[in-house]
């Protein structure tokens, strides 16, 4: 597929094309069998503006691990493309090893991820849901440490210039990433990936998205009531009881945030001819 002269996609043609992409993928999902939740700013997003947050530009999915890893064998079995254009990347189908969760992209978009410079097609993130111990500190901060490793080292692996805070936090990086360096970053990953699945699921109470650790959001698993939320001109998934979960995710969620904390990805979007 050749690529034409680059016409940049706006904010609300980037939100239409991937409002597109989750009406297919609910389709297929739902169709086969394989419960799903709106997640993250998705979620959000439905309860507060019946859409989009108004600056966001990506969707977010979740599922449990028992269902993420049904999912994931029944791609392997039947292919990854769910539509002429529509097709799913993941560590776990062996395509896709930066995160340790499952893509959908849209190979009619191109994208320029000028953040993370992962991402080469408009993209839909699912994420797995694995099963936690609840108050345990120590596994939270072992949690956040593994994984802002596993970011380090996927940013050395691509030939992103690495960002600090401040000098002394860059220094701290590049020690890491000597340190590290004779753990390539593929063995790093399966670790991490085994480090998130540690905890049997039907023995757990709680669980949480083990690849977004930035807050210390969980659900119990007695919460994973679906209910049915307006998304733009869909109706999608989410958990019924959305209070507790946005509440411990974002605090007052009703609110808007600061205006200068209204970010997107930064991604620039065309499609291709």
């Amino acid at each position: 597929m050749e690529v034409d002269e680059k016409e940049f996609l706006t904010l609300k043609e980037v939100q239409f094309e991937a409002k597109e992409m989750l009406k297919v993928v609910v389709d297929f999902l739902e169709k086969n069998n394989f419960n799903y939740y709106i997640w993250d700013g998705t979620f959000l997003g439905a309860v507060r503006h019946k859409g989009f947050i108004p600056w966001d530009d990506d969707i977010d999915l979740a599922m449990t691990r028992p269902e993420y890893d049904k999912l994931v064998n029944y791609l392997k079995e039947k292919g990854n493309y769910i539509s002429d254009n529509l097709f799913f990347e993941g560590y776990d189908l062996g395509n896709n090893t930066d995160f340790p969760i499952l893509k959908v992209y849209n190979k009619d978009i191109s994208v320029d991820d000028f953040t993370e410079k992962v991402d080469k097609y408009l993209w839909i993130d699912i994420f797995p849901l694995d099963a936690i111990p609840k108050d345990d500190k120590k596994f939270y901060k072992k949690c956040r440490f593994l994984y802002n490793i596993l970011l380090l080292k996927r940013e050395q692996k691509n030939g992103v210039k690495l960002m600090a805070a401040n000098k002394f936090k860059l220094i701290i990086k590049n020690i890491f990433l000597f340190v590290l360096r004779i753990w390539n970053y593929d063995s790093y990953f399966k670790f991490y990936c085994n480090f998130c699945k540690q905890y049997d699921y039907d023995e757990c109470k709680y669980l949480k998205n083990l690849v977004m650790i930035d807050t210390d959001a969980y659900c119990e698993k007695e919460d994973l009531v679906s209910c049915k939320y307006e998304f733009e001109d869909l109706f999608v998934n989410g958990v019924k009881d959305y209070d507790k979960y946005l509440s411990l995710q974002y605090g007052d969620y009703m609110s808007l945030p600061p205006e200068e904390n209204r970010v997107a990805h930064g991604v620039k979007a065309w499609k291709r001819k």
